[in-house]
């Protein structure tokens, strides 16, 4: 039986592609075109305007941070001024020492004064201190009139016991008009100390026997007066061969030796010659 004549298959029926549909486009916004910056700028005169006007601005906030200085944080606490106190119930009779000492200390808000070899004729360490005759009326009138803080260069718990114990003794430190609480007497060990503790209280007057405390403080403070007669227990006036005079309007007598210290500084052979 002959075979059939061979044909091919017949094609492969085509996928035909999805309907594309037409895309959505942003409209067009007609208007002036923006140019870009440094075009827009390129030969404008605003920058010279500009430079000039920045640093008046700086200028002018620096004059308003002195205008109104910032306040300070609400945890911080500003420094008390030293207050002035209010006159006593009895004051001194005229023309004695706790009259010219009441009139001379009341013009100074606070002062400190290093008792030994001033108020005490022997520093601590020399035995015993001992008081001046006229120690307790001085520091009582110094203490109405004005601030007072003692100072005492110690160099163990002892000797400022027997320090504190003689001021106790002469009626300087204590309970009562006039008298110093004992939490205004101060001690240290070495005159580093002791300049520290004058420099955090800023007071007007520095009253002290070493020079070298006096040196120390003398860039710091407006008014000090050195005690020369200190060292030996001197109590009464120099022989007027030198005089210093300081801020304070007061003069000092002495010997004239070792005399000038600086402009600031009065020096006097005892603490009761400055009052004088």
């Amino acid at each position: 039986m002959p075979r059939p004549p061979f044909s091919p298959p017949p094609p492969a029926p085509r996928l035909q592609a999805a309907p594309s549909w037409p895309r959505l486009r942003a409209p067009r916004l007609k208007g002036p075109a923006i140019p870009p910056f440094h075009a827009a700028n390129a030969g404008s005169s605003a920058w010279p305007a500009l430079l000039f006007l920045l640093p008046a601005l700086l200028v002018l906030g620096q004059l308003a941070s002195l205008a109104w200085p910032p306040r300070a944080p609400a945890g911080a606490q500003a420094p008390r001024p030293a207050r002035k106190r209010p006159p006593p119930e009895e004051m001194p009779a005229p023309g004695t020492l706790g009259e010219r000492v009441y009139r001379k200390a009341s013009l100074f808000g606070r002062v400190t004064l290093s008792v030994p070899g001033t108020v005490l004729a022997a520093g601590a360490g020399a035995g015993a201190p001992a008081a001046r005759e006229w120690a307790g009326e001085l520091v009582r009138w110094m203490s109405a009139a004005t601030d007072l803080y003692l100072l005492a260069r110690v160099g163990s718990d002892e000797e400022e016991a027997a320090v504190v114990d003689a001021l106790r003794a002469a009626g300087c430190v204590g309970e009562g008009p006039g008298r110093v609480p004992r939490h205004r007497v101060l001690t240290c060990e070495t005159e580093v100390g002791k300049v520290s503790v004058v420099r955090q209280l800023e007071p007007e007057v520095h009253v002290d026997a070493s020079r070298e405390t006096v040196e120390g403080l003398s860039r710091f403070l407006p008014r000090l007066v050195l005690v020369r007669g200190g060292a030996d227990g001197g109590g009464g006036r120099g022989d007027g061969g030198g005089e210093g005079r300081g801020d304070g309007g007061g003069e000092g007598r002495g010997s004239g030796v070792g005399a000038a210290v600086a402009s600031n500084v009065v020096t006097v052979e005892s603490l009761r010659d400055y009052f004088d």
